[in-house]
């Protein structure tokens, strides 16, 4: 079984919306098959264990959130978008390097 790794808004779904996939707060990014909520810790358990088994650089599976706003930015998108994509209340939070 597993978390909630976070809700959608209709802000942060994107493509989801582009392809007439309506979502609310409540859905889900990862459930189990019968929609029930996967725990975060779950998620983070079976991402350490899977990565363990290969060659590649071990990062936490969080880590790979803050690598998909670090595209997004090198890649042009403006930052107010990319902030809404990743659910921050301000555009500063997705700017601050730390």
């Amino acid at each position: 079984m597993g978390t909630q790794a976070g809700s959608l808004s209709d802000a942060g779904a994107g493509g989801l919306n582009v392809a007439g996939i309506g979502l609310s707060d409540d859905d889900l990014v990862i459930a189990h098959a019968d929609g029930s909520i996967v725990q975060p810790i779950y998620v983070s358990q079976q991402w350490a264990r899977l990565i363990a088994k290969t060659s590649l650089v071990r990062l936490r599976f969080h880590d790979l959130r803050h690598a998909h706003a670090t595209h997004l930015l090198a890649n042009g998108v403006h930052p107010k978008v990319a902030s809404e994509r990743l659910g921050h209340s301000k555009v500063g939070i997705t700017l601050d390097p730390r």
